[in-house]
Order: C-alpha cells, then structure tokens, then sequence
C-alpha cells in the first residue's frame, strides 16, 4: 500500500475536507485525511467517510491556469467514460467558486491499487509485459476519442483548435525553443539548429491522421495496479489528464520511450502489440519517434527543469538536444 502522511496542522485539516465533502455528500463526515505524497504541481489528498463509508480523491489545482487544466480534465473524463471502459477515476463535482476554499478543486471517486511506479521494478519480466499490454490497449481505446482541430485549448465540449497537426506540433515545440533562448539556457546557434532540424523532418508528420485524445503524461507514476482474484496484476486507474492534448495518436509514445521502454526494455514489444490490437501504428512510426517526437519531449523536460531550478535536469536534455542534432549529421 502506498505510503500516507496524515495531519492535523494542514490547510485542508478534517473540518475543512468536510466542508468540501459535503458539497456532494451533504451529510457525511470525514473520518479521516490523508495527504498523498508527490504532486509537482497539484495536491492530492484522500478522504475516508461515514455516511457514506467510502473514499474520495480530493485533486486541488494550483498555479495560474489552474481553472482550464481542471476544466480539460473534467471534460476528458467524461468523454472517456462515455466512450472506452479505460479505468478512470469519476468525478462528482467540479469548484471552481472558490468559496469552500480559496482554490479549484475536484471531488473524485478514489479508484483502488498501488501507484506503478512504485513497484513496476518489483514486479517479475512476464508480470512486466502483461502490463504493457494492458497500457497499450488502454491508450488505444484512448486513441479513438476525436476532436475536430488539434492543440490544448478547450472549449465548451472539445479540445484543439489548430487545423493541422503540422501546424500546432511545429509551433508547439518552437515556442518551448524560444523560451529556453530566452531565459539564457540555449543560444542562438543552438536554436536555429534545432528549428532546421524540424524543418528538415517535417515532411514526417502525418497530413491525413485524425486529431485524438493524446494523454502526453503517460509514466508510471499515472498508472495505478492491483492483482486480481487469480493474483494477475491488472491496470486499476488511469489518471492526471490536464496536460492532454489533441494531437497525433503516436505522438503519445514519445514519453513512454523514457518512462517504459528506457529502465523497462523488456515492456516495448508488449506495449506496441496491445496498442495495434486496438489501433495500428504506421511504417513511419519509429523514425518520426527518432527525428521529431523525441525533439519535442526534451523540449518540454528542459522548460520543466528550467522552471524549477533543477541543473542536472537541464544538463541531461541539453545532452540528449545535441545527441538528437548528432545523429541528423
């Protein structure tokens, strides 16, 4: 079972979450509060009630744009539910009043299992690829959820509003170049040729691939597992869904490289082959991994670890920038 620090002396103490709580329940009473651990961004608290006897996940958002990134994800879930049998947690109620508490939040059914991450290591090579097979199908199914325009706008009931994939995947991982040269952490030089690179491969990017639900966040730290009846480890709950985008459906592999395939090379072919059980991946998938889609995502880990200070998180993609730019020579 994964670790819980419970308190006292904390924001979201027993007399708050009940207020939250009954917002949906309006006469439960927590019996207790557990902050779970991790979040870089949002905070993760569980609630055990009575009245119902049950749990809650309460998901706070945090930072400026903390409104739309709960927005997305409460239309995310359920366009998910109507559409797939994906395991996703449900949500009760979305606050974005800030009157319960000076915050946005969401009330969620707590689904059960452990956290992946914590014990994908653990867990024997054949224990290892009945998993990956699990995720592949499950991102396929994701996969046959469509937009009518790619990107990470939302609106009412839809996300993306870019008419092509070319368009907003160039723009997307420019505008991540840019900021970087703009904070000091590459220079001119670096950029221009990270910018030719993509322009070299874009011929690469599909120009007939419909826009789909791309989860972008998919490690094993979203991922929840638990064993079944027989004692088979099976995916429990899918999750974190506020960075997804509209985009292209193998665009969704790019972090599984570094978060599946790196420390677990054993989960690959296990992973791709639940995947085309569902959805088929095209001749040019490795190669667009290759020149573009890892581009994209070391741009996106160097804004992060420049966000945040972490040095040896922008030396390691400035690295792997110019590992990229090497292999194109």
């Amino acid at each position: 079972m994964e670790r819980l620090r419970n308190t006292e002396n904390h924001p979201f103490n027993k007399s708050t979450c009940q207020a939250i709580a009954r917002t949906v329940f309006s006469r439960t009473e927590v019996n207790d509060v557990h902050i779970l651990p991790g979040g870089i961004i949002n905070s993760s608290i569980e609630l055990s009630l009575r009245n119902p006897n049950t749990q809650l996940h309460l998901r706070v958002y945090n930072g400026e744009d903390a409104e739309v990134r709960a927005s997305k994800e409460k239309l995310l879930y359920d366009l998910i539910a109507k559409h797939t049998n994906v395991p996703i947690p449900t949500i009760y109620s979305l606050d974005s009043s800030r009157t319960a508490i000076d915050q946005i939040f969401s009330l969620q059914s707590s689904l059960p299992g452990v956290n992946l991450e914590s014990v994908c290591g653990k867990l024997t090579a054949e224990e290892q690829k009945s998993i990956a097979f699990q995720v592949g199908g499950y991102r396929g199914q994701l996969h046959t959820i469509r937009f009518r325009g790619f990107g990470e706008e939302v609106s009412k009931n839809t996300l993306g509003h870019a008419p092509t994939w070319g368009k907003f995947f160039l723009e997307f991982v420019s505008k991540n170049i840019d900021w970087c040269e703009d904070q000091g952490t590459i220079d001119g030089n670096l950029a221009d040729n990270i910018k030719n690179h993509l322009l070299r491969w874009q011929r690469l990017l599909p120009e007939d691939q419909p826009a789909v639900l791309v989860h972008r966040d998919f490690h094993p730290g979203n991922i929840k597992v638990q064993k079944d009846r027989k004692g088979k480890w099976k995916i429990s709950d899918i999750y974190d869904f506020e960075h997804a985008i509209a985009g292209h459906a193998e665009f969704d592999f790019a972090k599984p490289y570094w978060t599946f395939f790196e420390p677990y090379p054993q989960m690959k072919e296990s992973m791709l082959r639940g995947y085309n059980d569902v959805n088929k991946l095209s001749p040019l998938f490795e190669l667009r991994m290759d020149k573009l889609y890892r581009l994209a995502e070391i741009s996106d880990f160097l804004v992060f670890g420049i966000k945040r200070g972490i040095a040896s998180e922008i030396a390691k993609n400035l690295s792997a920038v110019t590992q990229v730019l090497r292999e194109d020579t």
